[in-house]
């Protein structure tokens, strides 16, 4: 049998996916396959759930995918974040990625919230392609897109208030810019 020559990470999303990795399948996978599971990301955003991968699988890079725990995991000693919000506000969740070991993470994590709370009202991930059209000024965002709602949140930006740095596209929406 010829070995993968590429890591494997495994994806943790049972609230989409409808199934959950337990902790016994990720042991069994490392056991089986030494040196081919390189981690997980986890994105049930359940923080108490992070925190038993990070403790059970040191040897694994554990990422999340719920950009609020970011801060904890890392602290924690997790790898990162593979995120959606990054797609949209890199600069931002770089910041928070800097930053998250030390006291002046806080205001970043304060806009990540409440970006996240300005899309609950939406599906998910249509939400975030949407918003990446607007913001992109891509028409492919599809006769069901809320385009009002997706400007006003985009000149508001990721923390409720207006911003002033333009957008990467020649649409009249703002995001936040890295000093903000």
């Amino acid at each position: 049998m010829e070995i993968a020559r590429l890591p494997l990470y495994l994806y943790h999303i049972p609230q989409v996916r409808g199934v959950a990795i337990s902790s016994s399948v990720i042991e069994r996978l490392a056991i089986d396959y030494p040196g081919i599971l390189a981690g997980v990301k986890d994105s049930e955003c359940n923080l108490d759930h992070t925190r038993r991968l990070l403790s059970r699988f040191g040897d694994l890079a554990i990422f999340v995918g719920f950009e609020p725990h970011l801060p904890a995991a890392l602290a924690a000693g997790g790898a990162g974040t593979i995120c959606g919000i990054a797609n949209l506000f890199p600069r931002l969740l770089r910041r928070l990625y800097d930053h998250a070991l030390t006291a002046d993470y806080h205001d970043d994590l304060k806009r990540v919230e409440a970006f996240i709370a300005a899309l609950e009202r939406y599906p998910l991930f249509a939400a975030f392609k949407a918003l990446q059209a607007e913001l992109s000024d891509d028409d492919g965002c599809g006769p069901r897109c809320d385009r009002h709602w997706l400007r006003s949140t985009a000149k508001r930006g990721a923390h409720g208030s207006p911003t002033s740095q333009p957008a990467a596209s020649s649409s009249n929406a703002t995001v936040p810019g890295p000093t903000e």
